[in-house]
């Protein structure tokens, strides 16, 4: 009981600083990096009874897209900690929808702004390099973003490269199975006008 006590009082706390409310069963605590009297990389990881799995925290994304000549483009950004091909995605934040917070993540990570749909088009799973050097299993929920302009400039614009690419390229640079199968599956939803939706090619 102490345990379930102490766990509500921590993820309130810690939904401060943009990480997953998930609670099941006995909790464990993350590894933090400590910066200046502030928690900079913390996260939470919950253990289920006592099977001793890991539940995975929660992330939020968006999946940046455009119309070209009625095929769909996909914008993909460079990871911070390694390089490789991603799209714009972060932890949650109290008082923003999911979808909402994908938004925000595309233009501070991209500059995108546009039409988010509030419908998730699906999830994938990852392993996320936390900044004390270890790793945490992170759920991805992913929303279609419609991508209508990008700024000049945005907070992460010297962090990281970006590209536009077909689907089966994108799928085929990034690393998450997961992610690669969700980008030949997608279709636009309700983020897109009708009109524009017409104009999609059925894949071969």
């Amino acid at each position: 009981m102490w345990c379930r006590r102490l766990a509500a009082h921590v993820i309130d706390l810690c939904l401060n600083c943009h990480i997953s409310n998930h609670f099941l069963g006995d909790c464990s605590f993350g590894k933090s990096q400590q910066f200046g009297g502030k928690l900079t990389s913390p996260y939470l990881l919950i253990r289920s009874g006592d099977n001793n799995l890991m539940h995975d925290a929660k992330q939020y994304a968006a999946l940046p897209y455009t119309l070209d000549a009625g095929q769909i483009k996909i914008m993909l950004i460079t990871s911070r900690e390694t390089g490789r091909w991603v799209i714009p995605k972060g932890w949650p934040k109290r008082g923003l929808k999911p979808h909402r917070l994908a938004a925000l993540e595309a233009f501070e990570e991209a500059g995108l702004r546009g039409r988010i749909s509030e419908k998730v088009a699906g999830h994938f799973q990852y392993q996320k390099l936390m900044d004390d050097g270890s790793e945490v299993q992170c759920d991805v929920g992913v929303f279609p973003l419609l991508v209508e302009s990008q700024a000049k400039d945005w907070p992460e614009k010297d962090e990281r490269r970006f590209k536009w690419a077909a689907v089966s390229k994108a799928a085929k640079l990034v690393d998450e199975k997961g992610l690669a199968d969700l980008m030949r599956d997608f279709r636009p939803g309700d983020e897109c006008p009708q009109k524009l939706a017409k104009q999609l090619k059925k894949s071969a």
